[in-house]
């Protein structure tokens, strides 16, 4: 059984095309990561390991769509869209590792 944290970068793009205004961003958004996983020996050199794990993305702001920030939703009504957001994720999955070092 192990516990796992880890830092992250990730280059993050958006595009929208809404009713023929384009818009498109990129951004490097850091993370947070906290996972648990399970080493499961299949052989010497084999293990399966099953794991879970929830990752933070800290707030981006996407700077292209500022010029497109003021929007009307299809209801008519005016405001204001977000140029900024945070994103959280949930995984989990399997790893099949090869240690090469047994003898």
């Amino acid at each position: 059984l192990f516990l796992q944290a880890s830092p992250g970068a990730n280059w993050i793009q958006s595009k929208e095309d809404n009713e023929g205004i384009a818009a498109d961003s990129d951004d490097i958004a850091f993370s947070a990561a906290v996972g648990l996983g399970l080493d499961i020996g299949l052989s010497d050199i084999l293990t399966l390991t099953p794991l879970a794990g929830y990752r933070y993305y800290l707030p981006t702001r996407w700077e292209s769509l500022g010029s497109e920030a003021f929007i009307t939703s299809p209801s008519g009504d005016a405001g204001i869209r977000s140029e900024e957001s945070s994103i959280r994720q949930f995984y989990a999955g399997l790893r099949l590792g090869l240690r090469l070092d047994q003898r």
